[in-house]
């Protein structure tokens, strides 16, 4: 998907977390003046394919402020309560997963590459899990973004999707037909897993499941 394709749909997608009554429409951060120039800097060689350039161009992150829930980050994405970070955040994070790694690794078994490779770019995360693109293996339309649970090794994180727009466009989908509503009493998104189309029931990057989860995600081979 293109930068102005890309935007378009993260547009949408704000329109419906406004109309949803998410507080967390009022939480977005400016956008970034210039994303692929961050990420050549941090990552040199890696290409940051379109419709990442258009995610922190459309919204930098998001501003912490107190809610009735209390302070700090709240999560932009829906279903799974990912929090959207800045992408000075994200290259942080990257960092101190770097960090782990090299303190978590046993080679040659088990080098750093496989807890968090270098070319990996954390896009989203939650309490339990992230979403990673790899950039190494990308190009300007595409890359692979993989579904990385924190007891998981990165090098068995099964691949969720080829772009990230695909991604924004399952929340998308799950708003529009109303399977996934806000809740101010619970202040979190919940879904009715009777209106999940077939293609997306099970999804743990779409919504959070409650019932059987779809084995696509899950780990390639056990921690």
């Amino acid at each position: 998907m293109n930068f102005r394709a890309a935007l378009t749909l993260y547009s949408e997608y704000e329109q419906l977390v406004r109309e949803a009554g998410a507080p967390v429409a009022d939480m977005l951060a400016p956008p970034h003046r210039d994303p692929a120039a961050a990420i050549a800097h941090a990552l040199p060689g890696c290409t940051l394919p379109d419709d990442l350039v258009a995610w922190w161009a459309w919204h930098d992150g998001t501003v912490p402020r107190q809610t009735p829930h209390g302070p700090g980050w709240f999560p932009v994405a829906v279903g799974a309560g990912w929090a959207f970070r800045s992408l000075e955040g994200t290259l942080a994070e990257r960092q101190r997963w770097l960090q782990t790694a090299e303190l978590s690794a046993e080679p040659p078994e088990l080098p750093a590459e496989a807890f968090w490779p270098t070319s990996w770019l954390p896009i989203v995360g939650s309490e339990h899990s992230y979403l990673a693109a790899d950039l190494a293996e990308a190009t300007k339309d595409r890359t692979r973004i993989s579904y990385v649970e924190r007891e998981t090794l990165a090098a068995h994180a099964p691949d969720v999707a080829e772009r990230w727009s695909e991604v924004v466009g399952w929340w998308v989908r799950l708003l529009q037909l109303g399977a996934t509503t806000w809740s101010p009493t619970a202040g979190t998104w919940v879904t009715d897993e009777t209106l999940v189309p077939d293609d997306l029931r099970g999804n743990p990057v779409a919504y959070a499941v409650i019932g059987p989860r779809d084995p696509r995600f899950d780990s390639r081979s056990p921690y």
